[in-house]
């Protein structure tokens, strides 16, 4: 094995491939959404592989010729213990879905850009739509895509993607809550209708806004002050949708949901 065992690209592979569910994906009229596991299921599935691995690797280790082989080996296998616990979600979630099915189906429904129900201005549909997209689809914390910035989002070639990047004590970061990363960078790959919404955004609505070519952040707030969105501007999406379609509760459900992994 020569302790290369899996590189790091690969691994982020697995581990989008490990999120995925059997379930068939939902339809949103001529669009795809993919389904993915809960936060404790991917942590489970991650765990099962790491465990595969290391089973796999101790004849290699107890072999080894060269003691300092062998300790490259578990060393090695510490670094893919961690990365692999920084791909994963969150774990502490007791329940990641307070929605049924038909309720996820409305809400993604209710808020794509071209709905006649859409509850936002056209001017942060596709932003907003982006957003819930992300948490839905990636399963999110509800901080996450307010890190991103413009080079963290590449939404062309074959495996289009986001990168999550830990950027403490960020010059640039200048909200007063700051959003941050709970778990080590990773990057999650995006559907087509994810990507295709995302762009929309950065090219139709994005450059229309405040201070978009001064604020490195991807999300910004369309008020007059041009700012980075906040973890405050997420609440007032989720309370827009809930004063709009009270009859279930269908957004407070989907905001708890977010919420518990949320880290602020």
């Amino acid at each position: 094995m020569g302790g290369a065992y899996l590189y790091p690209d690969e691994v982020e592979a697995l581990s989008n491939r490990l999120r995925s569910s059997k379930r068939p994906p939902r339809v949103l009229g001529n669009s795809i959404v993919p389904r993915i596991v809960s936060a404790n299921t991917h942590q489970d599935r991650m765990n099962w592989a790491f465990a595969y691995t290391n089973w796999r690797a101790a004849p290699y280790i107890a072999r080894a010729a060269d003691p300092s082989q062998a300790i490259n080996m578990r060393d090695r296998l510490t670094e893919l213990k961690e990365q692999m616990k920084g791909l994963c979600a969150c774990g502490t979630e007791k329940v990641r879905e307070s929605l049924t099915d038909e309720q996820r189906s409305f809400l993604l429904t209710v808020t794509r850009p071209d709905d006649t129900r859409n509850p936002f201005r056209p001017n942060t549909r596709h932003r907003n739509f982006a957003l819930i997209l992300m948490y839905d689809e990636l399963g999110l914390r509800k901080g996450e895509p307010l890190t991103l910035k413009g080079e963290d989002v590449m939404l062309f070639g074959s495996r289009p993607r986001l990168i999550f990047v830990p950027r403490p004590d960020d010059p640039e970061e200048t909200r007063a809550k700051p959003p941050l990363l709970k778990t080590a960078g990773r990057s999650l790959i995006t559907s087509a209708l994810l990507s295709k919404t995302l762009n929309d955004y950065a090219v139709n609505q994005r450059p229309k806004m405040r201070n978009s070519k001064k604020i490195p952040y991807y999300f910004l707030n369309t008020k007059d002050n041009g700012e980075a969105l906040s973890l405050d501007g997420v609440d007032d999406i989720f309370r827009t949708l809930k004063n709009r379609f009270p009859e279930g509760n269908c957004s407070r459900g989907w905001q708890k949901s977010v919420a518990r992994r949320s880290i602020g």
